[in-house]
Formats: C-alpha cells, sequence, structure tokens
C-alpha cells in the first residue's frame, strides 16, 4: 500500500488546536472541543474560532469565527483542495474538517502541544 499527499502551491498559514478536550459522545469516535488558532507567515498564533465534534457521525462544527476568520477559513480550504491522499488505489480530497479531526485525535491519544499543516503533511506523506 502506498500512500501519497500532493500539494500544488505555497501555503502562507499554520494553523493548530489548542485547549482539546474530549467530550461525552459516542464511543466509536471522537467527540471534542478545541480552540482554533491560526498563524500568518511568521504572525503570533491568534483564536479565531472553535471547533466541535458531538461524537454521533455528524460533521465537526466551525463555531464563533467571525468574517475575517470565516475568510481565512475559505483561504485554508481552497488550499486543502489543491491535496490529495492517495491510498489503495482511491485518491482522497484533504478537507479542513477532516484535517483538524486528525490533529484532535492525535493531541488526545499522543498529547502533543500544537499542530501545523506542514507537520500533518510531513507525517502524512511518509505513511506506509
Amino acid at each position: 500500500m502506498t500512500n501519497k499527499i500532493r500539494c500544488t502551491i505555497n501555503f502562507d498559514y499554520c494553523i493548530r488546536l489548542v485547549n482539546v478536550t474530549k467530550v461525552q459522545g459516542h464511543d466509536d469516535s471522537l467527540p471534542y472541543v478545541a480552540d482554533f488558532e491560526v498563524a500568518v507567515r511568521d504572525e503570533d498564533f491568534k483564536k479565531i474560532g472553535r471547533l466541535y465534534n458531538d461524537g454521533w457521525g455528524g460533521c465537526t462544527q466551525f463555531l464563533d469565527f467571525d468574517d475575517e476568520g470565516k475568510h481565512i477559513l475559505s483561504e485554508i480550504e481552497t488550499h486543502l483542495n489543491t491535496i490529495t491522499w492517495e491510498t489503495d488505489g482511491m485518491t482522497l480530497p484533504l478537507t479542513l474538517e477532516l484535517l483538524c479531526d486528525i490533529m484532535a485525535e492525535e493531541k488526545l491519544q499522543c498529547n502533543l502541544s500544537i499542530y501545523s499543516i506542514p507537520y500533518f503533511l510531513s507525517v502524512m506523506s511518509n505513511i506506509q
């Protein structure tokens, strides 16, 4: 099995989830809440919203994002649409929701402090 991540443009945002907390939900999934922070180029991280997944099969909710935060989410999602993950003969799109869910899962299981898209891509590109 070969897994590949393919990225076609440069990216100026670094995102991280902080205050990731598991909440009560379905046993087979990862219900969580987290603060969503973003840094542009070399700027400091800034909280622009919150994430909530109730663990019952629905989508992760992006909450409390103002207009600027929604614009940043849109730009991140546009960039992620250029990235694919090829595995077992399938090509899967990388979405912001999937990325955040993976980051939250890693945070809760590994107790790491921050994640960024470049870190995620480096980890995903090494999956065999």
